[in-house]
């Protein structure tokens, strides 16, 4: 039978009830009956009807309400799982306890979504509220009410008797202390009230007419003072003067010294810092986001490479510095020290890889060349002597090993398969950032070389050079075997891309036809 409507029944509830209700009436049940099923089946219409009918009939039989059927059940269920957790270990309890924990929180979310609420409770309260208001609430639910109400004044009244408790302990326990304090200095002192009469000793009356014996008199409050052992021996003022001045100074000169030595440091030290937030930061960010800073940290160095244009002429500090340290070589190489402006320590890379014909190296070995008279006396000889050194390292002026610059600054050597075999792993949103990010990473350091030494890369560089000095036949045999390596491989990647490029056309045109 369904409950009328006036009263709100949690069926979860009743359908508990009516199960526990089947298993108390199992002797009395006809297993032929709809109402019996299979655990875990799903419940048809006669099934529910017979079940809401053994569920009628055992509260009937016992005299119980819904509720008291299911506190009943639950206390059975609850003996039987406390039995079989004093059985487990402590870790798989911990893990039980940690589930429960998140499927009661499911659950109260699941019940906010479909009711609002995280309990059921609450909605009988506004159920009942409502029902009192329309004059419609019956006995039973009135007790029920009470009930409720009954137990939130009482978890009420125990949180401010325990407020008040705490209160009462700050109040007492700082006097409790006090007292104790000037009992233990002396500053209360009961008198010691003598207890015998004895003809040879003295009494002393105290204020309220009890004697007291000489013996046993009052204490004065100032008591003597135990010499301290780890207390330095007295100093007359200018003693303690003189040696207060000395560790003041002595403080104020470490102080100067180490912000004089460590300035420089401290900021570097900030700087790495502020770095390392920066990157900490950058890499708990979402790959979409992580892109997304990316792109604006380009945006952000554009904008300050042209206002560095602007203001100097060049698009990056590393430039600007070594042009004023080329300029400041030059006016030190024209002064008195006698080293010349053509000596390998300024020597001028830009103006080589341009191609500029009057620099004194890009003429034949064993030209006489010279852009300034050499003097066989005097500060000329070392002149002489550099320029000589200088023609002798013709066409040799990049390594024929890339620097250490060039290679990159992995921990663990760069492995191809290990990267290829990442790059499969990776989603296809993924393998698009990592493209964007490796591109715009190459962007950056062609760039880069293309400001400081006229090229996208190293080895353009010494292409160019190479073939510079195989037009004029000073290479070496191992410049000409880089050069026909080059070559080789170069061909062998147009072979490859005219293939591919043949193999999307024949695929293109099997597709139309």
């Amino acid at each position: 039978m369904s409950p009328p409507s006036s009263t709100f029944v949690d069926p979860q509830v009743h359908n508990i009830a009516g199960r526990h209700a089947a298993e108390m009436n199992k002797e009395t049940t006809n297993p032929s009956k709809p109402g019996k099923r299979k655990r875990g089946a799903a419940m048809t219409e006669e099934q529910r009807i017979a079940n809401c009918i053994s569920t009628k009939k055992y509260r009937d039989k016992v005299k119980l309400t819904n509720k008291e059927v299911f506190t009943e059940y639950e206390k059975q269920r609850y003996q039987k799982r406390k039995a079989a957790m004093m059985q487990l270990s402590s870790e798989e309890q911990a893990n039980i306890k940690a589930k429960k924990k998140e499927a009661d929180k499911r659950y109260r979310e699941n019940l906010k979504k479909r009711i609002g609420h995280t309990k059921f409770t609450t909605v009988h309260m506004q159920n009942y509220r409502r029902l009192e208001e329309t004059s419609q609430l019956t006995d039973a639910q009135k007790r029920e009410r009470e009930k409720h109400l009954e137990a939130n004044h009482h978890t009420s009244n125990h949180s401010m008797q325990i407020l008040l408790l705490l209160l009462l302990s700050l109040v007492f326990i700082p006097l409790v202390a006090f007292a104790w304090s000037e009992t233990s200095t002396g500053a209360f002192n009961p008198p010691y009230i003598a207890l015998h009469d004895d003809a040879t000793s003295t009494f002393k009356p105290n204020s309220d007419g009890v004697h007291l014996e000489k013996s046993q008199a009052r204490p004065s409050k100032k008591r003597k003072e135990l010499p301290d052992l780890n207390k330095s021996p007295p100093v007359s003022e200018a003693e303690e003067f003189t040696e207060r001045k000395k560790r003041v100074l002595t403080k104020n000169r470490y102080r100067t010294a180490a912000s004089a030595l460590s300035i420089k440091e401290i900021a570097k030290q900030k700087r790495k810092i502020k770095y390392q937030e920066e990157c900490d930061k950058f890499r708990r960010l979402p790959a979409h986001k992580k892109e997304e800073a990316r792109v604006k940290a380009v945006n952000k160095s554009r904008k300050y490479r042209e206002k560095l244009k602007l203001k100097t002429g060049v698009t990056s500090k590393k430039v600007l510095r070594f042009q004023e340290l080329q300029a400041l070589r030059k006016t030190a190489g024209n002064g008195s020290n006698g080293s010349s402006p053509n000596t390998p320590t300024d020597f001028d890379w830009t103006s080589y890889l341009v191609d500029t014909e009057d620099h004194p190296l890009m003429s034949p070995i064993g030209s006489s060349v010279q852009t300034q008279p050499v003097d066989q006396s005097g500060s000329h000889q070392k002149d002489k002597q550099a320029v000589s050194h200088a023609t002798s390292l013709a066409g040799s002026y990049l390594p024929e090993h890339p620097k250490k610059t060039e290679k990159r600054k992995n921990r663990k050597p760069y492995s191809w398969p290990e990267e290829k075999a990442k790059i499969e792993r990776m989603t296809p949103e993924q393998k698009k950032y990592r493209k964007i990010y490796s591109r715009t990473r190459q962007q950056r350091y062609s760039n880069r070389l293309m400001e400081e030494i006229g090229f996208s890369s190293h080895h353009n560089a010494r292409l160019h050079q190479y073939r510079n000095l195989k037009e004029k036949g000073q290479a070496s045999e191992e410049q000409l075997a880089y050069l026909k390596k080059y070559q080789e491989k170069s061909k062998k990647q147009q072979e490859a891309f005219q293939a591919r490029r043949r193999a999307m056309r024949l695929s293109q045109r099997n597709k139309k036809e």
